[in-house]
């Protein structure tokens, strides 16, 4: 459970970090999806941790438990998010292949004369 929470605390100090850019957008898609991919792993192991006293109604660990699920879901899940990180991730991706291509294309032409 603490790893959990402090990956979850540095991606969001990373993604509350700077101004808007693009990559700043990225990190803070990244810091609430690792937040809500967190939220469940964490809640799951405090009831694990404390058994049915958790789910009654004078131990507070339910009262956290909701509000850490509500929050989970909050400005999208974490499938949400990971598909903006993904679709960002595959148009850098494509940017940075083109330049390869281009590299490797320029370099084939120089080297035809020499065969």
């Amino acid at each position: 459970m603490a790893e959990h929470v402090a990956a979850t605390r540095v991606a969001a100090q990373l993604g509350c970090a700077g101004h808007r850019t693009s990559e700043q957008r990225i990190a803070a898609a990244i810091a609430k999806a690792r937040a809500s991919r967190a939220a469940p792993l964490v809640a799951n192991g405090a009831h694990a941790l404390v058994g049915a006293m958790g789910i009654t109604a004078e131990f507070d660990l339910q009262l956290y438990t909701r509000r850490l699920h509500a929050q989970r879901l909050q400005y999208g899940s974490e499938a949400y998010w990971d598909e903006v990180v993904g679709t960002h991730a595959i148009e850098q991706w494509s940017n940075v292949a083109a330049g390869v291509v281009s590299i490797f294309d320029g370099l084939e032409q120089r080297a035809a004369p020499l065969m």
